[in-house]
Parts: C-alpha cells; structure tokens; sequence
C-alpha cells in the first residue's frame, strides 16, 4: 500500500507542476508501450506528428549485480507542442529493453489501471528506479 500511495503522489505533484492540458489517448498508452520500441527496433522512425524530447533525467541503481535504468522522455505532439504523455524507456544490464507510458493526469481510468498494472508487474528493482527518477524530475519541476 505505501509504494502505491507514493508513486500516486509523486506522479500527482509531476503532473500539476507540469500543468499538462493534454489528454492521453488509449493510441497514444499502446503506442508509447509497445509501438514505440517496435518502430525503433525496426529503424523507423516515430509516429508521424510526434516526438519524444528528453526531460534530462536518467537514473540507474544496482542491487546485488542487477543494473536497472530509466531515462523519461516527454511524448509531445509537434502540432501543438503538448504533452501527450512520458515514455520511461527502461533498461537492463542483461539487454533488456522497453517502454513504460506514464499517462497525463486527466487520462481515462482504464488507462491509469493499465498503468498501474504493468508498473506493478515490473519487479522491485524496476520500482525502485521508476520511483527515484520521478522523485529527480519532480525535484527538477521544483525548481
């Protein structure tokens, strides 16, 4: 219950600091969360009218030989400059590679429950890294 209640708050504060006016759409959670990585993998590029901008934040941590990373990117529509969502492009030391979408505050709640669902199927270390580089950008956004 207490990883719950902080990643809510965490992802509350980042939102309203952000002061995000647009919505994530279900195309845009599917996208970031497997469609993204597809087009990369494939050399593509990504969705027409997209782009991903790096927020600067990119942490690692590393328990007993386990090295995880996450960088955040914002997931910005070009014609409007809006943030549609963040994509947490998450790394493993063994090679392992996705996406994490991260939805605006005012997604659906099906889309927050997806959220919800695949964070919480990521394991410890991943939580542990998805938590510390939220509570960076957050202290970033404090500024």
């Amino acid at each position: 219950m207490t990883k719950k209640f902080l990643l809510l708050a965490f992802l509350t504060m980042l939102f309203n600091i952000e002061n995000l006016s647009a919505q994530t759409t279900l195309q845009d959670y599917n996208y970031v969360s497997s469609g993204l990585l597809d087009d990369i993998n494939k050399g593509k590029d990504i969705r027409a009218g997209y782009k991903l901008e790096s927020t600067g934040i990119s942490e690692s941590i590393e328990r007993d030989g386990t090295k995880r990373n996450a960088r955040i990117y914002y997931f910005k529509k070009i014609s409007t400059g809006k943030t549609q969502a963040f994509a947490v492009e998450c790394t493993g030391n063994e090679g392992s590679r996705r996406f994490i979408c991260i939805p605006t505050d005012d997604a659906s709640s099906d889309i927050w429950k997806k959220t919800w669902e695949e964070f919480n199927g990521t394991g410890c270390e991943w939580n542990t890294v998805f938590m510390w580089s939220l509570m960076k950008l957050t202290a970033e956004k404090l500024k």
